[in-house]
C-alpha cells in the first residue's frame, strides 16, 4: 500500500515520473497501472518487437499526440 501511494503521489506531481526499479514479476507495471487508475489517468504502452524502429516510434507519439489533444479538447 506505501508503494501505491507514493507513485500516485509522484504521478500525480506536475511533470512527475518515476522509475520504477525491480526484478521482473515483482509487480512494476501493476503498481503502475494501479497508481495512474487512482490518479484517473490514461495508460499509453509501447509495444516493441524485433521489427520496431524509427518509423513505428514516430507513429505511436502521432497516436499519443492525438490521444492528448482529444482528451484536452
Amino acid at each position: 500500500m506505501e508503494h501505491i501511494t507514493r507513485v500516485a503521489r509522484i504521478i500525480d506531481l506536475p511533470r512527475g515520473n518515476a522509475m520504477l526499479v525491480g526484478v521482473g514479476g515483482s509487480g512494476k507495471q501493476s503498481l503502475a497501472r494501479l497508481a495512474s487508475y487512482i490518479c484517473n489517468y490514461e495508460v499509453f504502452q509501447i509495444s516493441v518487437s524485433s521489427t520496431y524502429g524509427v518509423t513505428e516510434f514516430k507513429e505511436n507519439l502521432l497516436s499519443l499526440y492525438r490521444r492528448v489533444r482529444e482528451w484536452h479538447g
